[in-house]
């Protein structure tokens, strides 16, 4: 009777089905949340792979397995092309970096009907020039990938091993390489999630227009602060905004309100945070620093480099204790600005 055998040195290439179907169940479960055309698409290429990479099961039983043959081949395939998936559908937008990794796939793709030695060498120049490739960007700061890199790199380091000197070992690490970059796929793919969930996060709490942060995140912010440290709260207005958007229309008044919102955010930097209230009113919470001389050099920042100018009250907890009391104290003072003159700052009643 036969008995059923695998090829120790090809075991890891079993559990690639594994995470081919990970992937697609998660994109999958991602797309039902998101409505995202490139997720189910990503989904269903996933699972294509994982059906694929069941001929795996034939090619590493029975007879013993010699490198390069079809299991290693197409196990290094089946990874580059869900690397290339995900760079495809859900990172690069270069079509400048899409065709040569087009030409890439197509070539490890051909390489199936090379002589068992040419075939390899092609996987390892494909594996270790796009693991290159991808050292070059990360120098560049064009992308983060020196991980993949040096991964793809050190693959195909495992296959020379593997294919022309006679050490076993080098073939079973090609074998957990490909494992291992899999494992950084879906990694990826979780970062991707993180990355979305941030983002959601972040809009929650951020002007569309301006880029700052909304009245909800100063309340907030203003509730967690106001009881542990000192701060202050500068809040200015934009004057004769509502003409400005009459006579010269609403596209030039959202370029102010973008310009005096940078202005105010580049000024307080590290020392506090910038939010935008609501129409042309902009506060920032300061925690270090001299409050006054900051809103006396936004005031003349926005004279100057603006079209228009400022009204700015300056409040702190010394005075009030509560969040809305200290908003209002400061507010009351930015009207007092405005009704005196405006372009002014004022600090005390």
């Amino acid at each position: 009777m036969k008995i059923f055998s695998i090829d120790i040195i090809a075991l890891p290439l079993l559990y690639l089905p594994t995470f081919f179907i990970l992937l697609s169940v998660l994109s999958y479960y991602l797309y039902s949340k998101t409505k995202r055309r490139t997720d189910v698409l990503y989904s269903s290429i996933m699972l294509l792979l994982a059906l694929c990479s069941l001929i795996l099961f034939q090619a590493a039983t029975g007879e013993r397995l010699y490198f390069w043959s079809t299991g290693f081949h197409l196990g290094a395939f089946l990874v580059f092309l869900a690397i290339a998936t995900r760079r495809f559908l859900l990172t690069s937008k270069n079509k400048v970096e899409q065709w040569p990794l087009a030409v890439v796939l197509s070539l490890l793709g051909i390489s199936f009907f090379f002589h068992e030695i040419l075939a390899g060498a092609v996987v390892i120049v494909v594996f270790m020039g796009y693991g290159g490739y991808l050292l070059y960007l990360s120098r560049l700061e064009q992308e983060n990938s020196y991980i993949q890199g040096i991964l793809l790199m050190t693959t195909a380091l495992f296959i020379v091993i593997g294919q022309w000197l006679p050490f076993n070992g080098g073939r079973f690490i090609f074998s957990v390489m490909l494992l291992i970059l899999m494992t950084h796929e879906v990694i990826r793919f979780f970062e991707r999630v993180l990355g979305m969930m941030q983002a959601a996060g972040l809009n929650s709490v951020t002007d569309g227009l301006t880029g700052l942060f909304n009245k909800r995140f100063l309340y907030s912010k203003l509730n967690q602060l106001i009881h542990q440290e000192e701060v202050s709260v500068i809040f200015a207005d934009i004057d004769n905004f509502k003409r400005l958007n009459d006579t010269q229309g609403h596209d030039v008044g959202d370029q102010v309100l973008i310009q005096v919102g940078k202005i105010l955010k580049e000024l307080v930097g590290n020392k506090g945070y910038v939010c935008r209230f609501g129409g042309e009113e902009m506060v920032g919470i300061v925690t270090q620093g001299n409050e006054r001389k900051l809103a006396e050099n936004f005031r003349s920042k926005v004279e100057e480099l603006t079209i228009v100018t400022v009204s700015v009250g300056v409040a702190s907890n010394e005075e009030e204790k509560e969040v809305n009391a200290l908003i209002k104290k400061a507010d009351v003072r930015m009207y007092s600005a405005k009704t005196t003159g405006k372009n002014k700052v004022i600090f005390s009643d």
